[in-house]
């Protein structure tokens, strides 16, 4: 039930903060949550309140892709604009300049977990550590590794994942989690002691046992 109760929490907050970093509107939240739009431009401004750095930020990307043609991600790699950025159907335009802002962001996270895969070859985590690559889900790495080498490799990857990108100040930071299976995940957050991994591998065994058993 507190799961259930958290997932309950988590979506509107989820959508909310989506559609506010894509330039969505309080109209589409509202359609998206089926709440009234007052419920929904009340989030949405409350979000802005608390992040005032995200339109300026959106407004910023917006004129530099007007001044360059392009936007651009934290490590270089750029997105070429169409000359809809500059149309006078406000439907066209609004769809450009979303796409410009969200290739900075979803650019960026590609350009991180490529040189998150990058370092885990060239420091061979997988070859030491016995860990088969399942392949990244989104913005996750996921493996299967031997019990006995769980602490080193959690330890390892965290290391590597914890990177700051160019003309960043918040390091990015890696929440853990492990199981038995990609549903039976045990959360146990960012940079785990030792201890709390310990303590995970218990629970997750316990847990495959007790559903083995149900």
């Amino acid at each position: 039930n507190h799961d259930k109760f958290l997932k309950i929490r988590k979506r509107p907050a989820k959508q909310t903060n989506f559609l506010m970093t894509y330039l969505g509107e309080a109209a589409t939240l509202s359609r998206k949550l089926i709440i009234p739009l007052t419920e929904a431009e009340a989030m949405m401004n409350a979000a802005y309140s608390t992040y005032p750095r995200i339109q300026p930020w959106q407004e910023e990307v917006i004129a530099y892709g007007k001044a360059n043609g392009y936007t651009q991600t934290a490590y270089g790699n750029r997105r070429h604009l169409g000359s809809a950025i500059f149309s006078n159907k406000n439907s066209e335009r609004r769809r450009m300049e979303r796409q410009g802002v969200n290739s900075v962001i979803q650019g960026t996270a590609a350009d991180i977990l490529k040189i998150v895969l990058t370092q885990c070859w060239t420091t061979n985590l997988w070859s030491d550590t016995g860990a088969t690559l399942l392949g990244p889900v989104y913005d996750e790495i996921t493996a299967s590794v031997p019990i006995s080498k769980i602490p080193e490799y959690i330890d390892r990857l965290v290391a590597i994942m914890t990177l700051t990108p160019p003309n960043h100040v918040a390091p990015m930071t890696a929440d853990v989690s492990l199981g038995k299976n990609w549903n039976d995940q045990i959360e146990i957050g960012v940079e785990p002691s030792r201890e709390d991994i310990a303590q995970a591998i218990v629970d997750a065994l316990a847990k495959w046992e007790a559903k083995k058993a149900a």
